[in-house]
C-alpha cells in the first residue's frame, strides 16, 4: 500500500509527503539568480514559478504557471507520464515517468532531457512513503537489499537494541518503532557501489537512507545532478 508520513487525519497532504514521490530543485534551484524578479523559473514535473524578492526557498508558494501533462496506460500493469515545459529564459526539458507492476514488485523510471540551451544544474530528492501489507511495521516485515552491505557503515539516529536485527539480507524488524528511526548510508554500505554516469550528466553530494515510522517505510535519496543541454538522464 502506499502510504504517508502522517496519518491521513493528521496530515496537510499539500506538506507531508505521501505515496511515490520525487522532487527536483528543493536546493539548486534552477535559473533563480539568473532572471529579475517577476520572471519565471522552471521546477521540473510541476511548472514554471515566479520569482519574487526574497532568496529561493522549496516551501514559498510561489505563483505557478501549470505544465500541461499526458499519460498513456500501456497495459494493465504499466502507465506513462510525459510533460514538456517549453522553453523560456534558455531553460527547457522533457520529462517522461514509467511506473510497471510485476508479480508483487513494481518499477518506477524516469527520463529527462534537458531541451534547452542552459546547463541544468539541480538536486532531486526521491522519498517514496510504503506500507507492507497494509499492516504497520513490526516482526512480520523484514527489508531485503539486493546487495550485499556493510554494517559499519550504515549510520542510526536511535539506538536499535530490541528494535531491528541486522540479518545477512537485511534487517528484519523485532517491534514496532515507537520514534522515527532513521538507518542511512544504505547505498555508501554496498559492498560492490556502483553508479553508472555518462558525458552528459554528473552526480555529486549523494545522501540516502531509509526512515521508518509507526505506520510506514520511506526510501529516500537526494542528489545533486548537472545535465548538459540536449542529452537524456535515465533512471
Amino acid at each position: 500500500m502506499l502510504a504517508g508520513e502522517k496519518m491521513l487525519f493528521h496530515r496537510n497532504d499539500r506538506i507531508y509527503g505521501r505515496g511515490l514521490h520525487n522532487e527536483f530543485g528543493i536546493k539548486n534551484c534552477i535559473g533563480y539568480d539568473d532572471i529579475p524578479v517577476g520572471e519565471y523559473f522552471p521546477k521540473i514535473g510541476t511548472g514554471w514559478l515566479k520569482k519574487d524578492e526574497k532568496p529561493y526557498f522549496f516551501f514559498t508558494q510561489y505563483k505557478l504557471d501549470v505544465l500541461d501533462f499526458s499519460w498513456q496506460k500501456v497495459s494493465d500493469t504499466k502507465a506513462v507520464f510525459m510533460c514538456d515545459s517549453g522553453i523560456r529564459n534558455g531553460y527547457g526539458y522533457r520529462y517522461t515517468k514509467t511506473i510497471e507492476i510485476m508479480d508483487n514488485t513494481f518499477t518506477v523510471s524516469y527520463n529527462l532531457e534537458n531541451v534547452g540551451e542552459k546547463k541544468i544544474s539541480t538536486t532531486e530528492y526521491i522519498h517514496n512513503f510504503l506500507l507492507p501489507s497494509g499492516k504497520n511495521i513490526g516482526p512480520h516485515l523484514e527489508l531485503s537489499f539486493n546487495w550485499e552491505y556493510d554494517k559499519a557503515s550504515l549510520t542510526e539516529n536511535v539506538k536499535t537494541e530490541n528494535l531491528i536485527e541486522f540479518t545477512s539480507k537485511g534487517i528484519k524488524f523485532e517491534k514496532t518503532p515507537d520514534v522515527e528511526y532513521f538507518l542511512g548510508s544504505v547505498f555508501e554500505a554496498r559492498k560492490d557501489r556502483n553508479f553508472s554516469e555518462n558525458g552528459s550528466w554528473k552526480v555529486s553530494d549523494s545522501q540516502n537512507g531509509c526512515i521508518f515510522i509507526e505506520s510506514c517505510i520511506c526510501y529516500y535519496w537526494n542528489y545533486l545532478f548537472c545535465k548538459i543541454p540536449n542529452r537524456n538522464q535515465t533512471e
